[in-house]
């Protein structure tokens, strides 16, 4: 099952890191503009550091976690019956229905992961920036 919640970190990763990238998006975009107006570099990096931490605040790309990324696989991938929160507890805690339910979650999501994109607004702050 280590493959299994190896899925879930990929996952969870990749949510993490569009975020990330929505952060840098919008603060370039502020950044540069405040350079283009202005020419000045110590503004421009003041501006660059006070969008980075506005957007950080309000975008929060550390937030997603295992849990979190579980619920919203569950709610978005609807052949996993709300059960990818199995693939987070360990093997021997589980009765025999749920070790048959975790297996059969983990195939499911090995063919479904890859058609589920992290909620982002990527395009949203290229388009910004």
């Amino acid at each position: 099952m280590i493959e299994a919640k190896n899925i879930l970190v990929k996952f969870k990763q990749r949510w993490q890191l569009l975020l990330y990238l929505e952060v840098l998006l919008y603060t370039l975009g502020a950044a540069i503009s405040m350079y283009l107006l202005s020419n000045n570099l110590l503004l421009t990096l003041l501006v660059f550091i006070a969008i980075c931490s506005l957007a950080a605040f309000f975008i929060k790309p550390w937030q997603p976690n295992l849990t979190t990324s579980s619920s919203y696989i569950d709610n978005h991938l609807e052949t996993l019956e709300h059960s990818t929160s199995l693939l987070l507890k360990p093997s021997d805690k589980l009765s025999s229905l749920a070790m048959l339910q975790q297996q059969k979650v983990v195939q499911r999501l090995r063919n479904e992961i890859s058609k589920l994109t992290p909620p982002n607004h990527v395009l949203r702050s290229s388009i910004v920036a």
